[in-house]
């Protein structure tokens, strides 16, 4: 079973409003990393405010972005995901305006099971399927990234004005998302607003 991005956020919206109260919430400063490698209590992130990056360390220099994360959007423990990079996978703080602080809740995942059990609104979202939701979605970037679409799938979610490209995300991140070059990426920018004059143009 696999949930859309939309529908999680909905479950967890309502979550929040009946027990955020009982949560803890802390705040990161700009490009602060949350390290899951030797943690003694797996937690559920839920995102308050601000934006994160869900990434990897491919080699002490080089790393992957795997995914972007906003309001009320929850990330389980990377280990449950992918066992071979357990201590390489990292939760980042990107959001760079002060009036919109990086908070998260950090719900240790015990907490989160009794949650569960007696809360229902969380009985479509058992750990399963926010483990398949992630899973999916990155397993599709990567499937994109081989297949050579990453133009196709930039040019649609510049279409729907998608908030990974709309929420002043650094373009390093972005262009590591796409697995493309920051040049390439601007390209891609300059493409995608041609594109859309012409469509204008001619619906006219």
């Amino acid at each position: 079973m696999v949930l859309s991005i939309a529908e999680i956020k909905e479950i967890i919206t309502n979550f929040l409003s009946k027990h955020s109260n009982k949560l803890e919430c802390k705040v990161y400063e700009y490009e602060e990393k949350i390290h899951r490698e030797g943690e003694q209590t797996p937690k559920i992130y839920i995102i308050k405010e601000g934006v994160f990056r869900i990434g990897k360390l491919d080699t002490p220099v080089s790393n992957t972005t795997l995914g972007f994360c906003f309001e009320s959007q929850v990330i389980i423990p990377m280990q449950s995901i992918h066992n071979d990079y357990i201590s390489l996978f990292e939760l980042k703080s990107i959001e760079n305006n002060i009036s919109n602080c990086n908070s998260v809740y950090e719900i240790p995942l015990e907490q989160w099971k009794s949650f569960v059990e007696k809360d229902e609104t969380l009985e479509t979202l058992p750990m399963s399927v926010l483990h398949n939701n992630l899973s999916k979605l990155f397993n599709l970037l990567t499937t994109l990234r081989q297949n050579r679409k990453t133009e196709e799938l930039f040019s649609k979610m510049y279409n729907e004005e998608h908030p990974i490209l709309n929420s002043g995300i650094n373009e390093k991140y972005i262009a590591e998302y796409f697995g493309v070059s920051i040049s390439f990426l601007r390209q891609m920018f300059t493409n995608a607003r041609l594109n859309k004059k012409i469509t204008k143009k001619t619906k006219k």
